[in-house]
């Protein structure tokens, strides 16, 4: 492992774009993401949890239960939301990123992506991917794989990537081949600890 690929455990970079956390489950992925978040909301940032699997993580949240009441609660006044809010389905996950993508002036943390890409998934974020520059959209992204979780289309949009411990041997070559870690070291990450890279 060079200089440059040190492991970290605390980065002062505050989200702007496509943060991606990326590594297996239990490791701390979600934990910085949102507190990475945090920061944001500190900032005056509207923040909404995609809360893909109702995780113990976001349980102290304020939560919204609906589409319409995250969206009112979102968009509709006051001061900047910090919220928790888990779809209903595909379509629901895309009514809200067409929202952010139309509106924009929010921060998205999208944990475990995987529950809304593969083949029949999202059709909405791939686009907010490319243009979050233009809706004044922040987007943080936590995913186990390199593959359907980590698409070629986020890969291109120049996120900055926290790769935690890996054990999918799919995101392990990756880890190897594209950024010089040794699978045996990817493998041997401690728990709340990364290595962050800018693609």
């Amino acid at each position: 492992m060079t200089k440059e690929q040190a492991l970290k455990t605390t980065s002062n970079a505050t989200p702007d774009g496509i943060h991606v956390y990326l590594g297996t489950t239990g490791i701390g992925k979600t934990y910085k993401a949102l507190e990475d978040l945090r920061g944001l909301h500190r900032k005056g940032w509207r923040c909404v949890v995609i809360d893909s699997a109702r995780v113990e993580n976001f349980s102290k949240l304020e939560r919204c239960e609906t589409l319409e009441a995250v969206v009112r609660r979102t968009w509709g006044g006051g001061k900047p939301c910090f919220v928790a809010w888990t779809p209903e389905d595909t379509d629901e996950f895309d009514a809200f990123m067409q929202a952010a993508l139309e509106t924009g002036d929010v921060a998205i943390l999208v944990d475990e992506v995987s529950f809304w890409s593969g083949k029949n998934g999202t059709r909405i974020l791939p686009k907010l991917c490319r243009v979050w520059r233009h809706s004044r959209v922040r987007l943080l992204i936590t995913c186990q794989h390199v593959g359907s979780d980590l698409t070629q289309t986020l890969l291109a949009c120049n996120p900055r990537i926290f790769i935690f411990r890996c054990t999918a041997p799919r995101s392990l070559e990756w880890v190897e081949k594209w950024h010089g870690i040794p699978l045996a070291e990817a493998r041997a990450i401690p728990d709340r600890t990364y290595l962050e890279k800018t693609m």
